[in-house]
């Protein structure tokens, strides 16, 4: 008997397109004229350097620290828990789990507030702003032995990074933070002993700097940049660079 586990490549949106007929090129409205646009994502996002060609969710990621105060829908938040839930891990035991709030709700048992207050003061002070708080979480054991499990802490991380780049599909952008409580996490939502509470992550819109405090402002524009490739993929020997980025 045939079994289907996961979503076909492109997602249920792109299954359903496959089953319709085609109905032939739809009519292009003309957009009414708009002398003063918002901003769109790519405008916020800082200057980089691309030495190599990449896909665009991969270049157009960044973590923000200035949020647009619009919710997230509940649709859209399902999407990303559902990317995370199709992350690769050792054994599929997907040691991940996630404490989510969402700003205003008065359903998830004030999961924002407690997740707000676990962070240092400084994530504080541009996060309150974000609709979407969460912490990411790691069961150390496996399940199906309970045996120490060394790579919880990087499969967790491959599933807080699917749920990003469902989020950059979306128009939204995620920052993840070490800096929090976690021991706050663990009194605030009943986490365990055998559980690590790994990143806090907000989720949301982008919008201008200007929403920020001025130091803040200055870092959210600054140009990004990164170890270039030879200091981190190496050859024969460690330490020297692969022949690719030489």
């Amino acid at each position: 008997m045939n079994r289907v586990d996961r979503p076909p490549r492109g997602g249920i949106a792109a299954a359903d397109r496959l089953s319709r007929p085609s109905a032939g090129p739809a009519p292009r409205a003309t957009p009414d004229p708009d002398p003063d646009p918002a901003p769109t994502p790519h405008d916020l996002r800082p200057p980089r350097r691309d030495p190599l060609p990449l896909h665009d969710l991969v270049a157009e990621r960044w973590s923000p620290r200035a949020y647009d105060e619009r919710p997230v829908s509940r649709e859209d938040l399902g999407s990303l828990f559902e990317a995370a839930r199709w992350a690769p891990s050792c054994f599929n035991d997907q040691p991940w789990s996630f404490v989510v709030g969402v700003k205003g709700a008065n359903d998830d048992g004030d999961a924002w507030r407690k997740v707000f207050e676990a962070l240092v003061p400084a994530n504080q002070t541009w996060a309150e702003r974000a609709p979407v708080l969460a912490v990411s979480i790691a069961r150390e054991a496996f399940a199906h032995d309970g045996k120490p499990n060394r790579w919880a802490p990087y499969d967790t991380g491959a599933a807080a990074f699917a749920l990003t780049l469902q989020a950059q599909a979306l128009g939204l952008h995620v920052h993840q933070m070490g800096g929090f409580d976690a021991e706050k996490i663990r009194a605030s939502f009943g986490v365990g002993a055998d559980h690590q509470p790994m990143a806090a992550i907000a989720i949301g819109y982008a919008t201008g700097a200007h929403v920020l405090p001025e130091k803040l402002a200055e870092r959210e524009v600054a140009p990004r940049t990164r170890r270039e490739l030879d200091g981190t993929f190496f050859g024969g020997t460690f330490g020297e660079a692969h022949p690719v980025v030489r």
